[in-house]
């Protein structure tokens, strides 16, 4: 099992240096894999630090020899598109980069898409809260399979009506909402 958490990862700086950090943050995954597991693994894996998908892909080949699938859990995949959407002011270039056209995080799931082909990644599994962003990868992760909307899978990650309902009320005394303001704020949440 190996589990990418993006909202570790600095999106600060020009397309390169975003690159940079996410390639530094998978090739530290990869290692902390490879100590892990080090007792099914025919060898270690030794990261390239140049090129993150090619470490990627050498931890796919080891793992293959294992006889075992590997899953990939991926957190907060939206968390560099996020950044730079929350702070607008000169960042499309940097957005584009990364997620369209060959940018960084496109590639990255060209990889993921083609390992789950049959070439040793049994499963992917995958959270985060932009919809915008996962549009903007799904030409590159076609093969997803989007549950976040099946009811019986509201309970499995992220927050309950209930809970936010909850957070609300506090909210709303601290603030001296009326009960129409709160009952707004709950119908766009549920909207969004």
């Amino acid at each position: 099992m190996l589990k990418w958490d993006f909202s570790g990862v600095s999106s600060v700086g020009n397309g390169e240096e975003i690159k940079q950090n996410l390639y530094g943050y998978l090739n530290a995954r990869i290692s902390a894999f490879s100590d892990y597991y080090r007792k099914i693994l025919s060898a270690p894996i030794q990261p390239d630090p140049r090129d993150a998908l090619s470490s990627f892909q050498l931890l796919l080949n080891a793992v293959q020899q294992t006889g075992y699938p590997l899953y990939l859990l991926i957190d907060e995949y939206d968390n560099f598109a996020n950044e730079l959407m929350m702070n607008r002011s000169g960042e499309e270039g940097r957005y584009q980069a990364l997620l369209s056209g060959e940018g960084v995080m496109k590639a990255l799931f060209k990889t993921i898409k083609m390992a789950a082909g049959g070439q040793g990644l049994g499963r992917v599994f995958i959270t985060g809260v932009s919809p915008v962003a996962m549009s903007d990868l799904t030409s590159a992760y076609n093969v997803a399979k989007n549950i976040y909307l099946q009811p019986h899978f509201n309970t499995l990650c992220g927050f309950r009506e209930a809970e936010i309902a909850e957070l609300l009320s506090v909210i709303a005394k601290e603030c001296n909402l009326t009960d129409s303001q709160v009952d707004e704020a709950l119908s766009m949440m549920r909207t969004f």
